[in-house]
């Protein structure tokens, strides 16, 4: 599934939640620029997925067309579908990864990273009996699974024998990243097939 299905479900998903919602509404809820939002509703208008009418005090209402609930129905099963599948992948690659620093001794890890893929690699780190020591980010802030994420800047406050980066985009520049702040290569993994 690519990023504009997935951009043309949320708006349909927002128009049927909200009749009357603003572009600029979507904008912030989808995270795209108010612009693309316009581009997508005429696209979608244009193929008949909604109507879009003018109501008193110079709004818009959508009225989600058959069409359109079909394309909606097609494009969530798709997303689960994607969804189930990348969820497989992520397990398998983290599984994959938590094993092979095992194997080579290491004991405590911190992970880089946060969000959904941090919860897993709490719970699998457990199975493979390897202790968390902290999660760090880009930016901290917030909380995994009641471990407090901190900002990459803290790394030296951690004691770990091992970073795993949990990231699946911009691997080299997490790698990069670490090495400036003299973590040794042999001490970085990374999610296998990522």
């Amino acid at each position: 599934m690519d990023r504009e299905e997935i951009r043309t479900l949320r708006i349909l998903e927002e128009i049927e939640q909200d009749d009357t919602i603003s572009q600029r509404t979507l904008s912030h809820k989808i995270n795209i620029s108010v612009g693309l939002v316009n581009r997508f509703v005429k696209r979608l208008v244009e193929k008949g997925y909604f109507k879009a009418t003018t109501i008193p005090s110079h709004r818009i209402k959508y009225i989600l067309t058959p069409k359109g609930m079909t394309e909606k129905t097609r494009l969530t099963y798709e997303y689960l579908r994607y969804s189930v599948k990348f969820y497989k992948e992520l397990k398998e690659s983290l599984q994959e990864a938590l094993s092979e620093i095992r194997m080579n001794g290491v004991d405590t890890i911190l992970l880089y990273g946060s969000g959904e893929i941090a919860e897993l690699a709490i719970l699998f780190s457990n199975v493979n009996e390897i202790e968390i020591s902290g999660i760090i980010d880009d930016e901290g802030g917030g909380s995994c699974l009641e471990i407090n994420i901190s900002d990459l800047s803290n790394i030296n406050n951690f004691r770990f024998d091992a970073i795993l980066i949990l990231h699946t985009q911009d691997i080299k520049e997490k790698i990069h990243k670490l090495t400036e702040l003299g973590i040794d290569k042999k001490r970085i993994y990374t999610l296998k097939g990522k």
